[in-house]
């Protein structure tokens, strides 16, 4: 594990996750997420390359900042591989990553060797996941002593158990046994719109896998034509029995479709 500034002046810094050897493939999680999501992938994954794992801006252990949109996050992912002196990229985008890794792909191609976006397009969503954040920030930590307590009160605001997980992994005990959001909060919930937004401001030429959960609503057939104006070389992967969180609920056919386009 590292944290690496990206500007020294401010202390910025994104943390990472570095396991494995050979070329490089960097890792960005979803909305409310963080690097600890990807570990088991990761680990998968450094049998045959070098592995980052990012915490994105807001997330994780990176910093926290009022300025929260893909054209930063783009730019912080670019700043990353010039400070690791990484060359011929591959990424792996989940959701607000896979976004991210979009509006990545469109600015700096050059960089890419391979794409993966996951479970998502670069259309605009409803705020479908507004409802978490609320509930997240509305959670009374003061009466929270272990996390299966929070578990049980999210429950009603956020139903789906893998998503509560992920989520959950954002609440950490202080020193002093009290709990507290590593996440900023408040930073997506005023943001939430530009995240939920379109990334349509680009197109990327080379080939790269979208893949998505054939459960999941996220990536439907009517909007694959609107993806190939953006992607042209692009390649769709369903993977069954999984929804949203396709890298959770089905790890090893997520696994062999990422290591199979990958190795071309």
């Amino acid at each position: 594990m590292q944290a690496v500034t990206l500007n020294e002046n401010s202390g910025q810094h994104l943390f990472a996750r570095q396991m494995g050897t050979g070329e490089p493939v960097l890792i960005l999680h979803g909305l409310l997420g963080s690097s600890d999501n990807w570990t088991a992938v990761a680990r998968d994954l450094a049998e045959s390359y070098t592995v980052f794992s990012l915490d994105l801006r807001n997330h994780g252990r990176s910093f926290h900042s009022d300025h929260f949109g893909y054209p930063a996050m783009a730019d912080d992912v670019k700043r990353f591989i010039q400070q690791h002196g990484l060359n011929n990229v591959s990424i792996i985008g989940h959701s607000m990553g896979g976004k991210t890794a979009m509006q990545f792909a469109y600015r700096y191609p050059e960089r890419l060797r391979k794409l993966v976006v996951v479970d998502i397009a670069p259309k605009a969503y409803p705020p479908q996941n507004l409802n978490a954040v609320d509930a997240l920030l509305n959670l009374d930590l003061a009466t929270i002593s272990r996390l299966s307590q929070a578990d049980e009160k999210l429950q009603p605001a956020i139903p789906d158990p893998s998503e509560r997980l992920s989520h959950l992994k954002n609440l950490k005990r202080g020193p002093e046994g009290t709990y507290h959001w590593q996440v900023n909060l408040n930073a997506i919930r005023r943001n939430y719109l530009i995240i939920s937004g379109a990334i349509t401001n680009g197109s990327y030429a080379k080939d790269c896998l979208f893949i998505r959960g054939r459960e999941s609503d996220y990536i439907q057939d009517a909007d694959w034509d609107d993806v190939l104006k953006r992607f042209p070389l692009a390649q769709l992967e369903t993977i069954p029995d999984a929804g949203h969180w396709v890298h959770i609920q089905a790890r090893q056919s997520f696994l062999r479709t990422v290591l199979d386009y990958l190795a071309l």
